[in-house]
């Protein structure tokens, strides 16, 4: 579905100096897109029952099936359309996998991605709450409350199954904020209890200018996710620039139940001027 809605008026004044218009006003597009996104439907049933799962034309499905002579069971074989909403076609969370998922023909921007921007567009994902995701699912302006309810219900699993795949390996820690001699941050996967409050323990190691060692660095667990540490100033304010490999300090927090840590870079400029993020990595 798709509607636009023009606002305002373009009105030209004959006269008007240089042919200008005096109010020109300004169009703005409304565009909503609730058709493919949930699982379109072919009339050939092959095409609707992979999807997710296969390109439209794949050769390698195409070329394994054709000298195995198509012995080999794939995820779709089994598909049944949902019974509670017909409408989504073959559209459900059950055989979401996010490591092979395909759209329905190929795409640099998915057939190119990696670990980091699989972990990246999680975390954008991960930050809708139940009410927004019931809020986009409203927009659709679905007749039957039934289709809507389990909509919200495929798209709330479907975003643990997201969360739980690619916070496993890079960091969810976010939001890093430093003020004063306090460093915070918020991990994703605990605001959003991808799993048991338990699970998480963290530790966080501090390496100042040359040191070749790291420091223990105490973390303080807080609600929703967020975490803090205490970050005193151990350089002194004037004297060697601000971005003086003295100054550098490289933090690592680890949370327990993701493989890698986070990484942080800033520069210790003083008790005056306090630290300064300069780099936020998640290794691999």
């Amino acid at each position: 579905m798709a509607t636009w809605m023009t606002e305002g008026e373009s009105e030209i004044q004959d006269g008007h100096k240089d042919g200008e218009a005096k109010n020109k006003g300004h169009v703005r597009h409304w565009y909503i897109d609730l058709g493919d996104s949930f699982g379109s439907e072919w009339t050939v049933d092959g095409f609707s029952r992979n999807h997710g799962h296969a390109y439209i034309l794949d050769f390698p499905y195409i070329f394994e099936d054709f000298f195995s002579l198509g012995i080999p069971e794939r995820p779709w074989d089994h598909n049944t359309k949902n019974p509670e909403a017909p409408i989504f076609g073959y559209f459900s969370e059950k055989d979401f996998n996010p490591d092979v998922w395909r759209n329905e023909y190929p795409n640099p921007a998915f057939s190119n991605l990696q670990e980091g921007d699989g972990a990246w567009a999680t975390r954008i994902i991960s930050r809708f709450t139940p009410a927004q995701i019931q809020a986009a699912v409203r927009a659709g302006d679905l007749t039957e409350p039934a289709h809507s309810a389990f909509l919200v219900r495929v798209l709330t699993a479907r975003q643990r199954t997201l969360e739980l795949r690619y916070f496993s390996k890079l960091s969810p820690i976010t939001d890093v904020t430093v003020n004063g001699d306090k460093l915070c941050a918020v991990d994703l996967a605990r605001k959003k209890e991808t799993w048991p409050e338990a699970s998480f323990r963290y530790r966080a190691s501090i390496v100042r200018g040359a040191e070749d060692k790291p420091g223990p660095l105490a973390v303080e667990a807080l609600e929703s996710g967020k975490v803090c540490m205490d970050l005193p100033s151990k350089q002194p304010d004037g004297g060697k620039a601000d971005d003086d490999p003295s100054r550098y300090v490289v933090i690592r927090i680890a949370n327990a139940v993701t493989k890698n840590p986070l990484e942080l870079h800033l520069y210790d400029r003083g008790p005056a001027k306090g630290h300064t993020l300069v780099g936020i990595e998640r290794p691999e």
